[in-house]
């Protein structure tokens, strides 16, 4: 979900659901872009987790602003 409140102001939210399976997976995120991720749901070859990412965008003439938090 992506919007704008004003001429100045944007905002966008992200949630994903994610789950992973096979036989050698890696559960750490050792290999991974990822810093690493807690589980909600587990088990012998797979395991799910979720991703929520958000943020503000505050713009004018010369320049621009993003906060942003990703959990």
């Amino acid at each position: 979900m992506r919007g704008r409140i004003s001429d100045f102001v944007g905002y966008y939210f992200n949630y994903r659901d994610n789950t992973e399976r096979g036989s050698n997976i890696d559960r750490e995120k050792f290999f991974a872009s990822e810093t690493g991720v807690i589980i909600s749901k587990g088990g012998t070859d797979s395991f799910e987790y979720s991703e929520t990412r958000g943020g503000f965008t505050f713009e004018w003439k010369w320049g621009t602003l993003q906060l942003q938090k990703i959990l």
